[in-house]
């Protein structure tokens, strides 16, 4: 009966869900909340609610999760939670990317920075750098996305947290292999993932994928392949449509830069179906289907080039 069991339940939610464990979170936080409607328990409930729209967003249910999140928010401001409406604007901010919605997510995550500063959480804060940096990157600001995550990297530094650490310096990656920057790149990407394998996180395997990107661009093919099937693996173990949609890209590059075409049609309608379904958005997608279709069209495969484009 006392709101503690509540958020112990909530808190092992949360860590299923940074193990990867999505649909086990998701039942887990299903239950706390069910138990936390039944014995009163407010805060519990909202803090539910948040968390769920963050998993069901991670699962590609963005209108469901718009919807818990929102919930969350009124439940938040009744509350007087600051802390809960920064985590509430965090996940907002999130999916609103995660939908190629740029310009809305900025304005988000701006409001999800100057709160946390004002409450004086400096993980959250650090955080909002972190999220206002990807999506500069994301909108090609790579300047600003560089400086806010350099602010961000100072900040996770200045606390300790080591996981924030590991993927400021693996975004910070990012930036360096869009400006072609791939020996600095493949750096941080090493670093990121040492720090979060140390972690023990299964969100070590984007560093990795990262990494297989870098050897992409060298057109170290045969070398990117286990990678990224590793990659594909941890995905479809997770349940991560719109990131299965990418290696399925990734898949089909690996495979018809070494002369594969067998699976061109499997993998490229794979991809379609899932970010269709997902409504994902990112650079990275254009960036392989481009890839995809040149290697097409020097193969003299121009259907299939025009498909991939």
């Amino acid at each position: 009966s006392e709101p503690m069991w509540g958020r112990g339940w909530l808190l092992r939610g949360r860590v299923l869900r940074a193990l990867g464990q999505v649909d086990e979170a998701l039942q887990m936080v299903a239950r706390t909340m069910k138990v936390a409607e039944e014995q009163g328990w407010p805060d519990v409930v909202a803090a539910c609610l948040c968390e769920e729209g963050v998993l069901l967003q991670r699962l590609g249910h963005w209108d469901r999760g718009w919807k818990r999140l929102k919930k969350a928010e009124t439940r938040a401001h009744s509350l007087g939670d600051e802390k809960l409406m920064a985590d509430v604007l965090n996940g907002q901010g999130d999916l609103l990317a995660a939908q190629g919605r740029l310009e809305d997510s900025i304005k988000v995550f701006e409001k999800y920075r100057e709160l946390s500063a004002q409450i004086g959480n400096k993980e959250q804060e650090a955080d909002s750098y972190f999220q206002l940096g990807r999506v500069d990157k994301q909108a090609g600001r790579l300047q600003l996305a560089q400086v806010r995550l350099a602010q961000s990297l100072e900040l996770f530094e200045s606390i300790g947290a080591r996981w924030g650490m590991a993927k400021a310096v693996n975004e910070l990656g990012e930036i360096a292999r869009l400006e072609n920057r791939l020996s600095e790149a493949a750096t941080c990407y090493r670093q990121a993932l040492e720090k979060m394998d140390e972690l023990g996180l299964p969100e070590a395997t984007i560093p990795r994928l990262n990494l297989a990107l870098v050897m992409m661009h060298q057109e170290q093919y045969k070398l990117a392949q286990p990678l990224v099937e590793h990659a594909h693996e941890m995905f479809q173990s997770t349940g991560s449509r719109a990131r299965q949609g990418i290696t399925h890209l990734m898949l089909l590059i690996c495979s018809i830069a070494q002369g594969h075409w067998a699976d061109w049609e499997q993998h490229l309608g794979q991809s379609r179906i899932l970010f269709a379904d997902t409504g994902f958005v990112d650079v990275d997608v254009a960036m392989c289907a481009q890839l995809a279709a040149d290697l097409a069209a020097d193969a003299g495969y121009t259907g299939r080039a025009r498909a991939a484009w």
